[in-house]
């Protein structure tokens, strides 16, 4: 375990909502904007937390018939359903990430000592790639997410706990039925700088025994259950998250070729990350899916 001052604590926040699938909002929203567009903004927020439920259920079923429940809460940051659901996530989410991190890490190693997020692991690299024990990179890459997933954010400021507070975030999970065991989640996130109908994705896994069943798909397209009026949900990866990247692409995500690649203090190389964003008016792949939705 490490200690942060708030500065790199929440450095090491924001990289953690940007690793766990995501990515920043679109070049235009960098640029000064005017009043209509802060306007339009403010409107988004607010019409999207009025119309967002506090909780909720559904039902859907997987590639086999299978039952399943899609549960979602709408939470902030900073607030204590929000731990309460990270906690519950990390069991699913320490073996997908850190699997993506250790891959990227394996094929970009000369990131370690470079970048403050892998900071950390220098002492496993000190004696050269030939020489990592790479069981022990894992290991570390799991204590080193579970900071970020179950981070404390008593120990931001008041600027960066204001911040993170004006943010909505909806966290949704897919049970079996039958056995009420969980089987995968994603969050999207909606703040006061993203353009009117925009989401960003910041978590989403599913268990590896589970893949290629369909979950993926149902929870991605839940967004479109939960969150009306929405247009756009925007996202990024690992260049090395093959998975992610075919599945992005089946489900009607098309590669952002004009992100923005810095947010805070953080500078993204995009020989390490691919965006997405997926737009209504132009896939309605997802959409369908919600129609074979159920309520409960």
């Amino acid at each position: 375990m490490f200690i942060m001052n708030n500065r790199v604590l929440f450095i090491s926040i924001v990289m953690g909502i940007l690793i766990i699938s995501s990515c920043i909002n679109r070049k235009s929203e960098r640029e000064k904007v005017n009043k209509k567009e802060v306007s339009e903004k403010n409107s988004w927020m607010k019409d999207s937390n009025k119309a967002i439920k506090q909780t909720g259920s559904f039902f859907a079923k997987d590639k086999s018939g299978r039952e399943l429940i899609l549960e979602w809460i709408k939470t902030d940051l900073i607030s204590p359903e929000y731990a309460d659901t990270m906690k519950k996530a990390w069991p699913v989410a320490q073996d997908a990430y850190t699997n993506v991190e250790t891959e990227f890490l394996k094929s970009f190693p000369e990131v370690v000592g470079k970048e403050m997020f892998f900071k950390s692991f220098e002492p496993l690299f000190s004696d050269g790639i030939e020489n990592v024990d790479w069981t022990k990179v894992e290991n570390k890459m799991k204590e080193h997410l579970k900071h970020i997933f179950l981070f404390d954010p008593s120990g931001c400021s008041d600027e960066i706990k204001t911040r993170l507070k004006a943010s909505t975030h909806v966290f949704v999970s897919i049970k079996s039925k039958e056995s009420n065991e969980l089987l995968g989640f994603i969050s999207f996130l909606i703040t006061p700088e993203y353009a009117y109908g925009d989401t960003k994705c910041i978590a989403f896994a599913v268990k590896q025994d589970e893949e290629n069943k369909g979950l993926g798909k149902l929870l991605m397209s839940s967004a479109f259950k939960i969150i009306p009026k929405l247009e756009r949900i925007f996202l990024c990866t690992r260049i090395t998250n093959k998975n992610a990247k075919r599945a992005y692409l089946n489900w009607g995500f098309e590669k952002d070729l004009d992100p923005v690649v810095e947010e805070h203090t953080y500078t993204f190389n995009l020989d390490h990350w691919i965006f997405f964003e997926y737009k209504t008016d132009k896939s309605d792949k997802l959409q369908k899916v919600v129609n074979t939705f159920t309520n409960i």
